[in-house]
């Protein structure tokens, strides 16, 4: 991505845009928080199960080469056996510390972001294997930062390894002269200091790294303000489209309200503006109900359906108006209009007429 299409990214993104990230497994993640976490666990393991467990080792270990003369190595099946009966030995001894590390790792991994399934991530891509891409994420800003903190993991490893055996190394030739136990007390009580530095510059490293990782997350996922307003027109739908649905929709209501017309009892208009049509249904209705109603084109289109289909049209501008407002569509008519109405319907009844103009 060119620094000018960097630049022209200056809205935060949108909740779609981070849910699409995640979905295709695009997360912000650290591997010296879950390193630190690694850590943190094996100094734990160090502390309180680490003596136990390396003593009950070398005991086993110490019975097998105190009874070695009684271990034949003749033959190839003989070492077999020996092979089997120490390797037990190191799995009981390795496998609580290999169990723990894993679980630590999935944690640390979980915490950061919650685990889903993401089929997209096990999908071939090009990329993965281009060597132009490759070259491109170690020589560009990612592969620079990594290889910065790799290099800054290093060099403290070795310091903290030099200054710390070095006043060690002179207690190490007294080692030889100690039985195996306190020998092996002596070197877990060094690497328990080894790994608690460790853990405490991988810990402050691990919160840092963390906190970069989800800024440069946040400011890859950045849109420009074309991509935000495409977004909310997929969102929320084109205006055009939700337009002419709307207008789709208003003819056949339209539509609809014509075709009952020609079954009102009356008409009530002004001359070309408004115009109510009401079906008074004696039966059914307790007063008489607007089946139709409109202003201007509409109003001329149901006076002349209803003059077609012989139904009367009384011409009264406040009754029009009035009714027009204040009577919903498919609704009975406001009481304080039964009186008038009352007369046309009286008219109409008095008349035969098909047609009456007042």
């Amino acid at each position: 991505m060119s620094e000018q299409d960097k630049d022209s990214k200056t809205e935060d993104p949108t909740e779609k845009r981070i849910r699409d990230a995640l979905e295709k497994g695009q997360t912000a993640t650290s591997r010296e928080a879950t390193l630190a976490v690694s850590l943190g666990v094996m100094l734990i393991w160090l502390l309180l199960f680490a003596e136990g467990s390396i003593g009950r080792f070398a005991s086993d270990l110490a019975y097998v080469v105190d009874n070695a003369a009684g271990v034949p190595i003749g033959s190839a099946e003989d070492l077999r056996r020996l092979v089997w009966h120490v390797m037990p030995l190191i799995a009981a001894l390795l496998l609580p510390l290999f169990l723990l590390l894993m679980s630590a790792g999935i944690i640390a991994s979980a915490v950061q972001n919650a685990p889903r399934m993401v089929m997209q991530r096990i999908k071939p891509k090009w990329s993965s294997i281009s060597p132009v891409k490759g070259w491109a994420k170690i020589f560009g800003k990612r592969g620079l930062i990594e290889f910065l903190k790799s290099l800054a993991k290093f060099l403290f490893a070795a310091l903290l390894l030099s200054v710390l055996l070095r006043s060690r190394l002179i207690e190490l030739p007294s080692y030889l002269n100690l039985d195996v136990m306190r020998a092996l007390s002596g070197t877990g009580q060094t690497a328990q200091m080894l790994v608690a530095y460790l853990f405490i510059f991988m810990l402050i490293v691990g919160v840092v790294d963390f906190a970069v990782s989800k800024t440069m997350w946040k400011a890859d996922l950045r849109m420009t303000k074309q991509e935000v307003k495409e977004e909310h027109k997929q969102a929320e739908g084109d205006p055009l489209v939700k337009s002419r649905i709307r207008a789709v929709a208003r003819a056949r209501a339209r539509s609809r309200m014509m075709a009952v017309v020609p079954d009102a009892t009356l008409v009530v208009a002004n001359p070309t503006h408004f115009a109510v049509a009401l079906r008074y249904d004696t039966e059914k209705d307790a007063a008489p109900r607007v089946v139709a109603k409109g202003t201007d084109e509409v109003a001329l289109r149901i006076r002349r359906v209803a003059e077609e289909a012989g139904v009367p049209v009384f011409e009264d501008v406040p009754l029009a108006r009035s009714l027009y407002r204040v009577a919903p569509l498919d609704g009975l008519i406001p009481a304080e209009f039964y009186r008038a109405v009352a007369a046309l319907i009286r008219s109409i009844q008095n008349t035969g007429s098909t047609h009456v103009a007042n």
